[in-house]
């Protein structure tokens, strides 16, 4: 190895690379200082069983990593041959001023280039990250209309953006349509009950007797239980029979 040359690994790339400080100095130079490892045989590196790195989890996101201290040059991709430099041509088309203010928000060259081919301009790609999202993510649920902090809540509610458009089509919020799924519904299943006044518990009660939402809310307004209107229809008696019967005080089954 020369003695104007060094051995590293950049955990971001998960390979060693032997690198000329003569020929790229000019790049290298804001690394110097900040590579935590000490130089090495350049064998070991590559049998070497790459360890999970922040830097690469934090760079699908398009983002430099929580306490991170280390900051790719400008360029750095390009010079080194992988296969983010394919990206320079998007940073070329983005101009210096623009691409400076998406590196002002945290944005690495990668990132850059996911949210802008992902069709997200600089504000938006700042929401949609702050929100938890990366670029493919934040595309989809945004194909179903939503934005930023409204995805956020529906999926913190473990729904997908197709069953997150179904239950806001009938007029729910993400903590309502949690609720009604909870208790087994779908969201073609809930605009009866709702239109009757049922909660999600209660209308699951109803629900598991037999009950549709108009006949429950009328064995309900006269005051019958779910399992005690239940018990009376299957005696064969109708809601009037039902009450008359149970104003004499007689069961259900009862002659």
């Amino acid at each position: 190895m020369s003695p104007n040359s060094f051995h590293v690994r950049i955990p971001s790339y998960g390979r060693a690379m032997t690198i000329n400080t003569d020929s790229f100095a000019a790049v290298l130079g804001p690394w110097r200082g900040r590579i935590d490892r000490p130089l090495q045989d350049p064998t070991a590196a590559e049998r070497e069983t790459p360890a999970e790195d922040p830097v690469t989890t934090a760079d699908a996101a398009g983002e430099t990593p929580a306490g991170s201290s280390l900051e790719r040059p400008r360029g750095f991709d390009a010079v080194i041959g992988t296969e983010r430099g394919r990206h320079s041509q998007v940073l070329r088309a983005l101009g210096e001023e623009e691409t400076a203010r998406w590196r002002a928000e945290r944005f690495d060259p990668e990132g850059i280039a996911l949210w802008l081919n992902a069709g997200f301009d600089r504000g938006e790609a700042v929401d949609w990250r702050r929100a938890g999202f990366r670029p493919e993510e934040a595309a989809i649920w945004r194909a179903e209309e939503f934005h930023s902090e409204d995805a956020a809540s529906w999926c913190a509610e473990g729904l997908s953006p197709a069953e997150a458009s179904a239950w806001r089509a009938e007029g729910l919020s993400a903590g309502e349509a949690a609720s009604w799924r909870a208790e087994g519904f779908d969201p073609e299943d809930v605009s009866g009950w709702r239109v009757e006044g049922f909660a999600p518990e209660e209308a699951a009660r109803w629900r598991v007797e037999g009950f549709a939402p108009e006949e429950a809310a009328r064995w309900r307004v006269e005051g019958f239980a779910p399992e005690e209107a239940a018990r009376w229809r299957a005696a064969g008696h109708s809601l009037e029979q039902a009450k008359q019967r149970r104003a004499r005080r007689l069961s259900p089954l009862a002659t």
